[in-house]
């Protein structure tokens, strides 16, 4: 799915208006009903409170106040901005809204709280993908009213207070449960600290032609998805064999931390490759073999203990697999940097992880050679890139997309935020996941994950992005079952495999 600045998406919105028997009007009342189908499915409230402003999110709104009042609800709109700013469409919708029975009120109106405290829902639809600069300081006693309150808070396109392009948020910005999108999202919404404002995210169907838009424009930024996942997981041969479907190597785990290669080693094989194999000293193995009897096991010294011979094998058995992953629990070693080194100048398809990053950052190099994925988390990119992690959070969209570009990798930048991006430009959000997968191990999972469709798929952008995606979604699933506190990373990829399977069987997130 497109992720669009506000920019573009005014662009379609004007080129799609066009094409509708009664213009913006047409995409207005979509819109509007749209938004009332995402209230009803979460709320069965009878009693609401618009906040509508003079562009065409207000008329949004007041297509929502119509229509909520036709099916009983009672409904106070509250304008922001004198009417003779609003637009023709939004005014036309503003006095159908009236003809309903909703009463309208100014936004500064003395009775705002008390409506707040009591109704059952509140709407957002002031500013939507229009805010930039800041937010006028009128609206910040109003907003932080309706935060206090115990409604429902849905903001409809984007919070008023948020920048859609880059999620920059002002302090007293509208807090929502739940942000209602029309036909895109704006990628600012998927970026700290944009994303705790946003709340649950619906992107709805108003009725533009999709397949026109997304024929006519290049966009780089996108946002994974059920159908992203559908899409790389295609049905398989019947014809097909074990070989078909290649050789994952993963090089982990020490004598110190054998976990790590469990973990990435269950995260690898719930991805569908034909093989498995660990190259792992002997009581790394001794911790996984029990475990997972599909995978091939060759024992190797720990990685402080490699002699040339034992790295030129390591080497030999990389450009054999059909993807490598390096790193996890490996130890921070002189063999390990010597390692890297020689596969990030190698043609392999390899994901580099926990110390096969460390090991990167102590090894002088220009770009990658082959299909590379590098997994860190800020202070592990702050090693790599030579920034600070405040200078990477400030604007990780430009900071993942920079240096993706400049070292020719593909870069999963972790965190509550998670930006994948790509050499030539591309960047994929992630909506998944929760504050339970940050806790040790989960990422040596997610390096499995990613490693796994890698083996299979040969395309490092797509294996990084639907492997952070299935990763999140699993921590969700494990969520409701045992809240953000009680899963363990060891059950991640098997909820990962559950995930997948219930997607290829036609589920819609």
């Amino acid at each position: 799915m497109f992720a669009l600045t506000p920019e573009l998406m005014r662009k379609i919105d004007a080129e799609q208006a066009k094409l509708q028997v009664n213009g913006e009007k047409t995409l207005m009342y979509n819109a509007g009903l749209c938004a009332v189908q995402a209230i009803e499915e979460v709320c069965g409230g009878d009693c609401a409170v618009i906040l509508c402003g003079s562009g065409n999110n207000g008329g949004d709104g007041y297509v929502i106040a119509e229509e909520l009042a036709l099916q009983g609800w009672t409904v106070t709109v509250y304008n922001y901005q004198p009417s003779k700013k609003r637009k023709d469409a939004a005014k036309y919708f503003m006095h159908r809204a009236k003809s309903a029975g909703c009463t309208f009120r100014a936004l500064s109106h003395k009775g705002f709280e008390e409506a707040v405290k009591s109704c059952d829902v509140i709407v957002d639809a002031i500013y939507g993908t229009g805010f930039h600069g800041a937010l006028p300081t009128e609206l910040e006693e109003p907003f932080a009213i309706c935060a206090k309150s115990n409604a429902l808070r849905v903001a409809i396109d984007c919070p008023s207070g948020i920048d859609p392009a880059r999620g920059t948020v002002e302090t007293t910005a509208f807090r929502a449960h739940m942000t209602v999108c029309m036909s895109y999202p704006m990628r600012g919404i998927f970026l700290l600290p944009a994303r705790e404002y946003c709340g649950k995210v619906e992107v709805c169907d108003i009725g533009m032609d999709y397949a026109a838009i997304e024929a006519a424009y290049t966009v780089t930024d996108t946002v994974c998805d059920s159908d992203t996942v559908r899409r790389i997981f295609k049905k398989r041969s019947a014809a097909s064999h074990k070989g078909t479907y290649g050789k994952t190597l993963l090089i982990c785990g020490s004598e110190n931390m054998p976990g790590a290669a469990r973990l990435a080693l269950s995260g690898a094989l719930r991805m569908g490759p034909g093989l498995c194999e660990l190259m792992a000293p002997k009581s790394v193995i001794a911790c996984c073999a029990s475990a997972y009897p599909e995978a091939i096991y060759t024992e190797i010294p720990d990685s402080s203990n490699w002699s040339d011979a034992d790295a030129e094998r390591i080497v030999t058995a990389a450009k054999n697999a059909s993807a490598v992953l390096c790193g996890c629990g490996l130890g921070n070693t002189e063999g390990a940097k010597k390692l890297v080194f020689a596969l990030i100048s190698a043609d392999v398809s390899l994901v580099l992880d926990a110390d096969g990053l460390n090991a990167l950052s102590e090894t002088p190099w220009e770009k990658a050679e082959g299909r590379v994925i590098l997994t860190p988390h800020p202070k592990e990119f702050s090693r790599l890139s030579g920034k600070s992690i405040e200078e990477t959070e400030e604007n990780r969209y430009e900071s993942a997309k920079s240096f993706a570009a400049e070292k020719n990798v593909t870069l999963l930048l972790k965190g509550a935020d998670t930006v994948t991006a790509a050499p030539d430009g591309r960047v994929c959000f992630n909506p998944t996941g929760n504050p339970g997968l940050a806790k040790g191990g989960s990422g040596d999972v997610l390096a499995g994950i990613c490693a796994g469709i890698l083996t299979w798929s040969q395309n490092a952008f797509d294996a990084a992005a639907v492997g952070a995606y299935l990763h999140g979604a699993a921590g969700d699933m494990l969520k409701e079952e045992y809240s953000e506190y009680g899963y363990l990373t060891g059950e991640l990829a098997k909820a990962a495999a559950k995930k997948l399977g219930a997607i290829l069987n036609g589920e819609n997130t």
